[in-house]
């Protein structure tokens, strides 16, 4: 899901959208993971590109007697010196739900789908960039599906090479890529997958993966060595 909004003073912005929709899941006790792709000064031009990825919180703003659920970025808000009515664009991937045992549940969010909520203005904005925007929400989602079934390590590892990738890092987007993969090759098993079949096509696919990976760090290794 892709939100634009305006920030408000305590660095929060409406949700509405988002609430109405998964009316059981937005509460206080749920965190939202974000990637925060843009800033937006009020005149709608574009100020920053953090790029950077964060867990936030849902909070509840009461006013007389009514009350209203806000996302809460106003750690990363003020990380960048974000002031009050400058918009912000995120993608909301996933909700993570604290379990009763201490450990996690993470949801998607329409899983499979890109859905805009956008205040007006700033939405013609966000068209400009949809394909764009879709291709890191979906890289995004596969990420929480890895979280949803327990496969922690190779998530983050894929969500670091994402965002390495984003900041142009390509040498550290490789390194998290590669480890992502390496961890998939431990994964796969009979045991896992219950098809022998399945396993053998994946192992293969996953070694060329792993090899072309390889291939483009030992090229960019080589590219430096011979820069004078």
């Amino acid at each position: 899901m892709i939100i634009a909004k305006k920030v408000d003073g305590n660095g929060h912005i409406d949700i509405l959208t988002l609430v109405n929709k998964y009316p059981k899941l937005c509460k206080e006790e749920t965190n939202v993971f974000v990637f925060i792709n843009k800033i937006f000064n009020q005149e709608l031009k574009s100020v920053n590109t953090p790029k950077i990825s964060a867990a936030v919180p849902i909070i509840t703003e009461t006013i007389g007697y009514t009350s209203n659920y806000k996302l809460n970025l106003s750690v990363p808000l003020l990380k960048y010196g974000i002031p009050k009515d400058y918009f912000i664009e995120i993608i909301a991937s996933y909700f993570i739900i604290n379990n009763h045992d201490g450990g996690e549940i993470t949801i998607p969010i329409f899983p499979n789908e890109i859905v805009l909520d956008c205040e007006y203005g700033i939405k013609k904005h966000v068209e400009e960039e949809r394909e764009l925007l879709q291709k890191v929400a979906e890289g995004y989602e596969i990420i929480g599906k890895l979280y949803h079934i327990g496969l922690t390590e190779m998530a983050e590892d894929l969500r670091e090479g994402i965002i390495r990738l984003e900041k142009m890092d390509i040498d550290g987007s490789i390194k998290f890529f590669r480890k992502a993969i390496e961890g998939f090759e431990k994964w796969v098993s009979d045991e896992t997958l219950k098809s022998p079949n399945r396993v053998d096509a994946i192992k293969k696919y996953l070694k060329n993966l792993h090899d072309s990976v390889t291939h483009t760090q030992s090229m960019r290794n080589a590219n430096c060595l011979n820069q004078p």
